[in-house]
């Protein structure tokens, strides 16, 4: 029986040792966990959608005049026509890297502008949030 308590006996501090590795385990886990939410979260409040593209979406897409398109020519209600799509893109006025220039073509044709050496082809997959319809052909110019 000696030995059998001996042998028993020995084993306790390795027990010990294997229930402390596992507390140990599982908080590090626990940071770890905790650490990737406090990231994805952080990177979502670094990048959210404009809010364009969630009201773009519902809205039903529509035809506007020029004219209509027009009236909406400050930096505080800034409409832009880009190859015959009408964008409302208020919301990132102040997020434009060209300062103000985006102002430039308020209420009306910025499809020149737009096609420019300064824009990446990228700038392109970003006005697809803010596009809100077309712009309706004028009656005149057919006559």
């Amino acid at each position: 029986r000696e030995s059998a308590a001996a042998s028993l006996h020995s084993l306790e501090p390795i027990a010990y040792l294997t229930m402390e590795l596992s507390a140990v385990s599982l908080l590090i886990l626990v940071v770890a966990v905790v650490v990737v939410l406090m990231m994805l979260m952080m990177n979502k409040n670094r990048n959210p959608s404009p809010p364009s593209a969630n009201a773009s979406s519902i809205r039903k897409k529509r035809k506007y005049t020029a004219s209509e398109v027009a009236s909406h020519n400050s930096t505080t209600d800034l409409w832009i026509i880009v190859d015959g799509k009408v964008y409302d893109v208020t919301e990132y006025v102040g997020e434009h890297p060209g300062g103000d220039a985006i102002a430039k073509n308020a209420g009306g044709d910025a499809t020149e502008g737009m096609h420019g050496p300064q824009h990446p082809s990228r700038v392109f997959d970003m006005l697809v949030d803010y596009h809100i319809g077309d712009l309706q052909e004028d009656d005149d110019k057919t006559k």
